[in-house]
């Protein structure tokens, strides 16, 4: 199995120490504590799409028949068939309009430009909804047949829909249903009255009421409600296709969302890559109104699909879809906002994403890193903020070093202009990095024209997106970019950074084997070459390749030394940074087995070779054991790859956060295991990158999800909405932590366990002679490095042992 990109994260090994829960109900506001509520309001395959489902009448028996609503963006759909006891897996399709009859009557007898609408074909295509009057049509009663069709009937039909109408007085929607029922001589209502104008503050009130049978639970009556604020929503032509002028480039157009109050500016461009292997420029102005309805271009990569990545995110290829490719014009940004804040003036705080993918893949146009989601949630929480997510260039594009291109980059420094140079003009195998950069300075100049406060920036990123963010905070020029950082699964030590002349010239020389370059010509030819090489010829290299990774690279200008050594360093962090949330999951290193083909006990034993200092295999043998058999050398090399890839780099950040003098800091703990991978790949447990499934929580990702693990999608948003937009650390509820080694606070940690609730724990410290460990072999491999042996310890992103 081909693990080059695992998952959406990729390998870099979290050091956030394996937490086990205390009390995982203490202290955390309600909301985080109760248990995900069993659903009842979802259907598939639309998303958010809510149904309300009730028994007819108890003369049908237990519940067998029953009257279901369901509501798709700005539609109403209505059906009569048999009930589910749970109320979650039934699932509708609808066919086109075109083939089907349409009944409707006005709402009002003075107004009747507008009527409820029923439509039908033989395919079980019902539904009703609001829709122009058609004048030839005027009957008031439909019938559900047997055959679940509307139609219009006489009074002999057994089961009808009476809408006697549509009242608006005093700003107050009422809607109320009517069904008779001769057989059993009931009536039942169901009436929702909403106040229309301000759904923001909207008293509802949802029931349910029957004669004989007495009253009845409707589930989800705040759906209906977001239902009838998207109706709103929809019907508002300015909030539909919203035009933003940003102040010295241009309007762009947007959209809203079809089943959220959000609305997306999609593919606005940051930047341009003029040269292949140069950094980018800023994106000019344009003329006219830009359409930012639709997703930009990918970052060039492989396309061929990873067996991983189609198994556990269901995806046709490793990220992209069928998003085309531009080395050029990828560097873009995904803009999401509360549609609400297009009539305000507040500035709402921003998170920034950037997504991982082993500095290998990934492209924010892939439906898993939609974070629609993530932004409606935070206005249902009344907490509304902003989320922007940053493409930025991978793999051989953005990743790749040598001593050719360490001296290409200083002869073009060299060469530009005094008036026109850039600090890092200079850098070489950091070009991905500097488009983060260059993303995160258009956030600071100009998210204002959304609604965006620049001063308040949350930057988040999983796996490689949060190595990144780690690295980033160690960059003098970078320093006050973001404010706060959610660090997930990473940090700058878990792929450390690469020596053009060293681990970075293999990847270099290799690229000159493919395309066939040769090695007696001079240095810049070389480049020259292979900078002419097809986009499309590079990027299907990552279809053949072993190689499993990327990595930054030390050059000398973003970085100055290595970040196996730099990231404990606190004199080295932004002073700006007020709050560093960092964590893991359970079991980060279950992925990675087969990745470094560490399966069998003989590559353990190179493993240890590669990873122990001088005189330290007895203490690896006792720290990880010995395995005899493949079944144990799989599961000593996950727990050695978790310890050595995230546990041990997230301890060595949290140190030197903790001493930082204006950040505070907040570990968590992810133990959830996703029911549907441990079921496609046992033993994956809480896997890396199973906490993105719950940040994000979009369409793509809902559905790999059971209904309760979906319910739970919000109460783990909910964390991280709260450190985007609490004003102020110290007043968040949110945990902080006093010590991470050795002594343990109760309750000093987030638990996100796994019985799907959120509350307070205690990370559970590395033990004293495994810290020790790999402070050896970190401190040994680095020193290595300098005298060139860097490629024969460590961890080898090249290729597996």
């Amino acid at each position: 199995m081909k693990f080059f990109l695992v998952l959406i994260g990729f390998v870099s090994l979290a050091a956030g120490a394996l937490a086990k829960e205390a009390d995982p109900r203490a202290r955390l506001p309600r909301s985080l504590t109760e248990p995900a509520a069993k659903p009842s309001a979802i259907a598939q395959p639309f998303d958010n799409a809510l149904r309300l489902e009730f028994a007819l009448i108890k003369a049908f028996g237990d519940r067998k028949m029953c009257l279901a609503a369901i509501r798709t963006g700005a539609e109403t759909h209505i059906q009569l068939q048999g009930c589910d006891k749970n109320n979650v897996t039934q699932i509708w399709r609808f066919r086109p309009k075109s083939k089907a009859i349409q009944l409707a009557f006005p709402l009002d007898e003075t107004d009747k430009t507008q009527c409820l609408s029923g439509y039908s074909n033989s395919t079980h295509s019902d539904y009703l909804n609001l829709a122009p009057c058609n004048s030839t049509l005027s009957e008031q009663q439909f019938l559900m047949t047997a055959g679940n069709r509307i139609t219009v009937g006489g009074k002999s039909a057994k089961n009808c829909i009476d809408v006697p109408a549509f009242n608006y007085a005093a700003g107050t929607r009422v809607i109320q249903y009517k069904c008779k029922f001769p057989v059993a001589r009931n009536q039942q209502w169901l009436t929702v009255s909403t106040k229309a104008l301000n759904f923001q503050r909207a008293l509802s009130k949802l029931s349910y009421h029957a004669t004989t049978d007495g009253i009845h639970d409707i589930a989800s009556y705040k759906n209906l409600l977001h239902a009838h604020k998207m109706t709103l929503l929809a019907e508002r032509r300015d909030i539909q296709h919203p035009e933003i002028t940003i102040s010295g480039l241009g309007m762009i157009k947007g959209a809203l969302d079809e089943a959220h109050p959000v609305v997306k500016f999609l593919n606005v461009p940051f930047g341009v890559v003029s040269e292949r292997w140069r950094p980018a420029a800023k994106a000019g102005p344009w003329q006219g109104v830009r359409d930012g309805t639709k997703n930009g271009f990918s970052p060039p990569q492989g396309t061929a699909a990873d067996p991983l990545m189609s198994t556990i995110f269901g995806m046709k290829s490793n990220m992209v879809y069928e998003e085309a490719m531009s080395e050029r014009d990828c560097l873009s940004l995904n803009i999401y906002m509360p549609a609400s804040a297009l009539d305000c003036d507040e500035k709402l705080p921003v998170c920034v994403w950037l997504y991982g993918g082993g500095y290998k893949a990934g492209s924010i146009t892939a439906p898993i890193y939609d974070c629609t989601q993530l932004v409606s949630t935070s206005i249902e929480r009344k907490k509304p903020m902003i989320v922007v997510s940053i493409n930025y260039r991978v793999n051989f594009f953005g990743f790749i070093s040598s001593k050719e291109l360490a001296l290409d980059a200083q002869t073009y420094a060299k060469a530009v202009h005094e008036d026109q140079r850039r600090w890092y003009d200079a850098s070489v195998g950091n070009w991905g990095l500097l488009d983060q950069i260059l993303g995160l300075e258009w956030i600071r100049d100009h998210i204002r024209a959304f609604k965006g406060n620049p001063r308040r920036v949350t930057a988040m990123g999983e796996s490689v997106g949060s190595m990144s963010i780690s690295h980033l905070l160690l960059i003098p020029q970078c320093h006050g970019l973001f404010h706060r950082a959610v660090l997930q699964s990473g940090s700058a030590s878990s792929l450390p950074t690469m020596r053009p002349e060293i681990e970075g010239q293999r990847y270099f020389d290799y690229l000159c084997q493919v395309f066939n370059v040769p090695a007696d010509i001079p240095p810049l030819d070389k480049v020259a070459m292979l900078r002419a090489v097809p986009e499309k010829a590079l990027a299907d290299v990552m279809n053949i390749t072993d190689i499993r990774l990327f990595s930054p690279t030390l050059d000398g200008v973003l970085f100055k030394g290595d970040s196996r050594s730099t990231v404990g360093d606190v004199s080295l962090y932004d002073p700006n940074i007020n709050w560093i949330v960092i964590g893991s999951c359970a079991d980060e290193g279950s992925m990675f087995p087969s990745t470094f083909n560490a399966t069998i006990p003989k590559n353990v034993a190179k493993l240890k070779a590669r990873l122990c200092a001088p005189g330290d295999d007895t203490m690896f043998d006792r720290v990880f054991g010995v395995p005899k058999t493949d079944a144990e050398a799989t599961e000593i090399s996950a727990r050695l790859l978790g310890s050595g890839l995230f546990d041990f780099p997230i301890l060595q950040a949290s140190e030197a956060i903790l001493v930082h003098p204006t950040c505070q800091l907040t570990r968590y703990h992810f133990d959830v295991q996703v029911q549907r991978t441990n079921e496609l790949i046992p033993g994956l447990k809480a896997h890396h990158a199973a906490d993105v499934y719950f940040t994000l929580g979009n369409k793509a990702l809902l559905a790999m999800l059971t209904d309760e693990e979906r319910m739970f999608v919000s109460k783990v948003q909910e964390i991280w909405i709260e450190v985007v937009v609490a004003k102020t650390p110290e007043g968040s509820h949110l945990p902080k932590v006093c010590n991470v080694l050795p002594t343990v606070t109760p309750e000093e940690a987030i638990v996100l366990g796994a019985d799907l609730r959120v509350g307070r724990g205690v990370v559970e410290r590395m033990p004293a002679e495994e810290v020790e460990f790999w402070r050896r072999s970190f401190a040994h491999a680095a020193e290595q490095a300098k005298f060139g042996r860097g490629i024969e310890v460590g961890i080898d992103t090249f290729k597996a042992l």
